[in-house]
């Protein structure tokens, strides 16, 4: 396909090839000839190659290949001077250079700013678009011409590229069009010289004027060390403006850059140049000492900056030695950041998996992670973010501990100097050194500086170096004095390093820290309390803040322990029995000059609670000089001799330290028992103890103990003697009482055992019984009810006896499932030998002979029965509620009221209820209505034979109940008349099955008193009246009606009324003689047409619980200022040209408000023009007045009144109509009026 361009503003550039840089005069001079680029010539652009053989028959040319077939003339089509919103036009002619015929072809522009149209010698037929047709050719040397036409929208430039194809090529013709531009006038080499300082900021002002036709935008750009303050800016057509360049070399040496100006599409390149040397700044030492400082004080020194060059220079203390050092410190330490925030965020991870854990993974969970995720990312980049922006916009000026340099910062004018002063504040005694360097603008290195100094610490030393304080017993006291004194010029800051030794732990200093003022001393106290034996020596170290040397307090001596002794030289037991307590007593005396803490054993005897001594006190403090009794005491666990010592033991001194030995011989005594192997108690109530007794026989001279073994086996029966343990006297007896309980029935065998301490197998008994449960008796046998109403429960009474010594427990229960007998209680509980009368309950509930059996089950003893029958007579059919009498109060007639009752059914069978009126009183009614026939005669006719409705009924009146079933009954009560009524309804029950006659069971009495709505209204009718005034609002006038309830039931109503009318309570409750106030409005405002008139509507008072309706009569009179007139037509017939004819109307005030009138003439439907000429008003001021008013008919000048208002005539025509009207004034809303026609 072709290609095709497309018109845009351009920037003026031709021809379009590789962009150049230009300085700014050039691109001034090359826009300045662009109003000659049409008188140039310029090399067309072949965009494509076509198949020449294709096209023609002739496929070779003598054209070269570089040049197309057609030469175009001009080779670019130029526009300039142009305005906006015109039409201009340029001829471009295409002349055949080759020797033969070719043809050619233009494309029509697609741009909204271009058309091509043929030239001249060319038809408009060839073809519709303006291009050449396929079959044009154009001889050799021949040319043909196209007119470009050029519509622009505004002053600026467009460009476009006109499409043109021959035979062999395509090619492209430029078209351009120059709405002029700016120019902007700027040098184009800016030089600072080659004197600039060293980090110096040097400033050139340069002057950028617009030469052009258009104002413009321009921005400069350039690169480092030269930057522009201003970069942009906007200047008007003629305008000029200064731009401040600026040069800061940071090394010593020569700089050039570009400076790119951009304005429009334009851009030139200026050149910037400037040369760096150091100046001439320099330091007053390279070394500065301060002089020696106490700790805690400081000193100055000083060291002076000296300017020597003529421009100001700014310096500044630094940290390091070159901007190197700092750029690298700086990432460093982001580094180091970064790290930080990276296992900061690992940590949170963590917690919140831990914590995610325990959410759970549901999806509340899942945005709650998220949300918390988010939050404490957010938290950490925001903290980590300043932190990373206060160590980049730190300027690493110095900092040190001890030295400071003041100023860091400042300005050195030329040829002058400033003088910093060094601070020295030592913290220890020791040799201090640290390096600043200078950084100031005219050098390119920074200046080191080396800061020494000396610190001087405090001065202090003891009232003595060493104390031997002899010999000290083992856990005694001791205390010491000693002074600190400060031989230094200033304040001594003391305190004590611990020594963990073990006599060093043991002295104690007060105070171990502390402050001593210049000239004074501090008073310390040492306690001492040895606790280890042997010999000391220790020596303190006290420390000095700022000191490098620590002060000592040496203590030597001897620590010896103290001496004791026991009042006998053994303890001597003799011969004693097994398991029994032997003591004895003795003295232990302190003999030395300190307290000592002992401790009492016997080496080889077991811990407790096996051990077989026990010594009182075990341990104890002895004070110097006194004594202490000891018991000792002695139970023997092992048949054998004894031969085991008593040791002394000291604490924090040693083990043993003195010993006296003890003696012993155990025996075991023989014991004999009676009965031997069995113990019998025959027949046992079960859970009730029995007892017998065990002799113990002991034949040897020493005591024995024995012990009853515990019971393993308690199922069956348990076993309890009165001693478990004890003791039996030496050639003595003693007695066992063992207790025996039976937990089962049945032969009991219970193994029982005894053992006598020191034997290693006890002595077996068998304990035999023979164990039986409770004996219960019951009277009488069997019980007969005899006949009994259904459901009227009767109780009856067997007695129970317990003949036995032990609790019974008796359960009683009826044979059948659902029995009709009920049993209280059914948990029965005797105690020995109680009696119970146990009531049994018969509660039938059918017709016939019943019959049951009473079980009396006996917890572990003999289950005994009952025998008990009974006959039902009466119903089983009862209702829940009383109904003998039903009295339904006072309601309102033609309102049905109900009562629900439930019959059940309690018996076994169905049956058949019917409800019917009460027959006694039907027949007595009958009769009464016979005998009043019999003396009245025949009925009339017309008499209605259809008795009155019933007032009382029960639905539904008949029924078939299931046994053992309810039903629900409507008793309802309705009459038309009012009054107190009352009668009797009878229910009959008839068993379904079965049949037979039927028998009534209820008879209820049925009352209703029935009134009217009894409410009372104040007034029938209300009247409404409204006469309008002309100072007097058209505003809705009230009324009261009151509403009074002298009926004995409360009232529900409503209340209908339409529009005028309203209320302001449409529907209420009154209660028994009460009342209700109503406000009735009317509205006199609904007549929008101003006339008066008279409504009449009903209130409509409605009851919810009755059909009656109460009305109220409503009249409302409107009364407006209105006019009647008479006739309402007048009509003057013919009338001769040029006379008058006079008629007259009248006019009456109907209303009971005088009238304010005047009138005015109404044009005819389709004039558009004002045919009322309003007179003064006038009045009828009483009401019912009349008036005359005369017209008159003229044929000049139409109709007109006696008081001279104008008509309206149509021009040409002897015929006149026209409608008069009298406007009566009335209020301020409007005037009513009424029409005339006029003819």
């Amino acid at each position: 396909g072709s290609q095709r361009g497309v018109a845009y503003p351009a920037g003026g550039e031709i021809p379009r090839g590789s962009q150049l840089k230009r300085t700014p005069s050039e691109l001034l001079l090359e826009r300045k000839e662009f109003g000659s680029v049409q008188g140039r010539e310029h090399k067309l652009q072949i965009t494509s190659f076509l198949d020449l053989a294709q096209y023609s028959n002739h496929a070779t040319s003598v054209v070269p290949v570089d040049q197309p077939l057609f030469r175009v003339t001009p080779s670019v089509v130029a526009f300039s001077d142009f305005e906006g919103l015109q039409v201009y036009e340029a001829v471009v002619t295409l002349r055949n250079q080759d020797n033969v015929s070719r043809r050619v072809k233009v494309y029509p522009p697609d741009s909204p700013f271009f058309e091509l149209a043929p030239g001249r010698g060319r038809g408009r037929s060839r073809s519709s678009s303006g291009a050449s047709g396929p079959g044009d050719k154009v001889p050799p040397g021949m040319e043909v011409s196209y007119i470009v036409r050029f519509k622009p929208d505004a002053r600026i430039d467009y460009s476009y590229d006109l499409v043109v194809v021959t035979e062999r090529e395509k090619f492209s013709v430029p078209v351009r069009a120059s709405g002029g531009s700016a120019l902007l006038d700027f040098p184009d080499v800016i030089d600072f010289g080659d004197d600039c300082a060293v980090g110096n900021k040097c400033e050139r002002n340069v002057y950028v004027r617009n030469i052009g036709d258009r104002a413009t935008k321009f921005v400069l750009t350039t690169g480092a060390p030269f930057s522009v303050i201003h970069p942009d800016g906007y200047l008007a057509e003629g305008q000029a403006c200064q731009v401040a360049v600026f040069f800061t070399p940071q090394r010593a040496q020569l700089y050039q850059c570009e400076l790119h100006l951009k304005y429009g599409e334009l851009e030139a390149v200026a050149t910037l140049r400037g040369g760096a040397q150091n100046a001439d700044v320099s330091l007053s030492h390279s070394v500065l000492v301060v002089e020696d400082t106490y700790v805690g004080l400081d000193s100055q020194g000083v060291v002076t900056i000296r300017n020597d060059s003529d421009v100001p220079v700014d310096f500044s203390w630094r940290l390091f030695p070159s901007v190197d050092a700092e750029l690298e410190h700086r990432t460093a330490l982001l580094g180091h950041l970064k790290q930080e925030e990276a296992d900061e965020t690992l940590y949170m991870q963590q917690d919140m998996l831990s914590e995610d854990s325990s959410d759970g993974s549901d999806s509340d969970g899942e945005r709650r992670r998220v949300r918390r995720e988010s939050k404490i990312s957010s938290g950490l980049q925001r903290k980590y973010g300043n932190i990373a922006k206060a160590v980049q916009e730190d300027p690493m000026l110095f900092r040190d501990s001890i030295f400071a340099i003041s100023p860091l910062s400042g300005r050195v004018w030329s040829h002058s100097q400033i003088t910093c002063a060094c601070s020295f504040a030592p913290k220890d005694a020791l040799v201090y050194s640290c390096s600043a360097y200078l950084s100031c603008v005219g050098q390119e290195e920074r200046a080191p500086l080396m800061l020494k100094g000396l610190g001087i610490g405090p001065k202090a030393t003891f009232s003595y170096d060493e104390l031997d304080v002899g010999s000290v017993f083992l856990e005694s006291a001791h205390r010491y004095e000693v002074q600190l004194l400060n031989q230094g010029d200033i304040e001594v800051n003391f305190k004590l390093t611990p020594r963990d030794t073990t006599f060093g732990r043991r002295f104690e200093f007060t105070p171990t820290q502390g402050t001593i003022a210049v000239g004074g001393q501090c008073e310390i106290v040492v306690d001492f309390h040895p606790a280890d034996l042997g010999q000391f020596h220790e020596v303190f170290e006290w420390t000095l803040k700022g000191s490098a040397t620590a002060v000592t307090l040496a203590f030597r001596g001897v620590s010896i322990q103290p001496t004791f002794t026991f009042d006998t030289s053994l303890i001597n037991f003799g011969s004693v029995s097994f398991g029994f307590l032997n003591s004895r007593m003795l003295t232990l005396t302190n003999d030395s000059q300190v307290p000592c803490v002992y401790k009492l054993h016997i080496p080889g005897d077991d811990l407790a609670p096996n051990n077989e001594f026990s010594i009182i006190p075990s341990r104890g403090t002895l004070l110097p000089l006194c004594s202490q009794r000891v018991q000792v005491d002695f139970v023997s666990l092992h048949e054998k001799k004894y031969d085991v010592r008593l040791a002394v033991d000291l604490e924090g001194v040693g083990g043993e330290l003195l010993t006296i030995p003890i003696y012993a011989q155990c025996a075991v005594p023989s014991v004999s028992f009676e009965p031997h192997g069995t113990l019998s108690y025959g027949d046992v109530f079960i859970r009730y103890p029995f007892h017998q007794s065990l002799y113990l026989h002991n034949t040897s001279p020493l005591p024995a103990k024995f012990e009853v073994m515990p019971q393993e086996d308690k199922s069956r029966a348990e076993i309890e003697p009165d001693q478990w343990t004890g003791t039996v006297p030496p050639c003595a007896s003693h007695v066992i009482t063992v207790t025996l309980t039976a937990h089962t029935s049945g032969q009991l065998r219970i193994p029982m055992y005894v053992k006598i301490h020191g034997r290693s197998v006890p002595f077996p008994l068998v304990l035999t019984a023979n164990s039986v449960g409770p004996r219960v008796e019951v009277d009488p046998p069997m019980l007969d009810w005899g006949p009994i109403k259904c459901l009227e429960p009767l109780t009856r009474h067997v007695k129970l006896t317990n003949n036995s010594c032990i609790d019974a427990s008796i359960r009683a229960f009826m044979n059948e499932r659902k029995s009709l007998w009920t049993v209280h209680p059914k948990i029965i509980h005797l105690s020995p030998q109680e009696t119970l009368q146990l009531a049994v309950t018969l509660d039938i509930n059918e017709t016939c002979n019943m019959q049951d059996t009473l079980n009396l089950i006996v917890q572990e003893g003999e289950d005994l029965t009952v025998q008990v029958k009974g006959k039902g007579v009466g119903t089983p059919v009862k209702c829940d509620l009383d109904i003998d009498y039903i009295d339904f109060g006072t309601i309102f007639t033609t309102r049905t009221e109900s009562r629900e009752i439930v019959i059940r059914n309690y018996g076994q069978a169905a049956r058949r209820i019917n409800w019917l009126r009460d027959k006694e009183k039907d027949k007595a009614k009958d009769k009464k209505e016979e005998s009043g026939d019999k003396k009245g005669g025949k009925k009339k006719n017309g008499d209605d034979d259809t008795p009155p409705p019933p007032v009382f009924r029960v639905e539904p009146e008949f029924v078939v109940m299931e046994p053992r079933s309810a039903y629900r009954f409507t008793v309802m009560a309705m009459s038309p008349a009012a009054g107190e009524l009352e009668e009797v309804l009878v229910c009959n029950e008839t068993l379904d099955k079965g049949g037979g006659v039927g028998k009534p069971i209820f008879r209820p009495k049925l009352r209703a008193n029935f009134v009217a709505p009894q409410l009372r209204l104040s007034t029938r009718d209300i009247n409404f009246v409204f006469l309008w005034a002309k100072d007097r609002p058209v505003a809705p006038l009230t009324e009261p009606l009151s509403l009074n309830n002298v009926g004995p039931l409360d009232i529900r109503f409503k209340v209908e009324v339409q529009y005028p009318f309203s209320v302001d309570v449409d529907e209420g409750v009154i209660p028994s003689n009460g009342s209700q106030d109503i406000l009735i409005d009317f509205d006199p405002a609904f007549k929008s047409d101003r006339k008066s008139c008279v409504v009449r509507q009903k209130l409509n008072i409605q009851y919810d619980e009755h059909p009656a309706v109460n009305t109220v009569e409503l009249v409302g009179k409107v009364v407006w200022p209105n006019l009647e007139l008479d006739p309402t037509k007048i009509d003057f017939g013919t009338v001769i040209n040029e006379t008058t004819r006079r008629l007259e109307v009248k006019m009456t005030n109907p209303t009971a408000v005088p009238v304010a009138y005047q009138w005015c003439f109404t044009a005819p439907a389709g004039k558009a023009e004002e045919a009322s000429n309003p007179r003064t008003p006038a009045a009828l001021p009483s009401p019912g007045d009349t008036k005359m008013s005369g017209f008159a008919r003229s044929t000049v000048g139409g109709f007109s009144s006696l008081s001279g208002a104008n008509g309206y005539s149509e021009d040409g025509d002897s015929r006149h109509a026209g409608r008069g009207a009298v406007a009566a004034i009335g209020s301020s809303l409007g005037a009513t009026s009424s029409e005339l026609m006029l003819a």
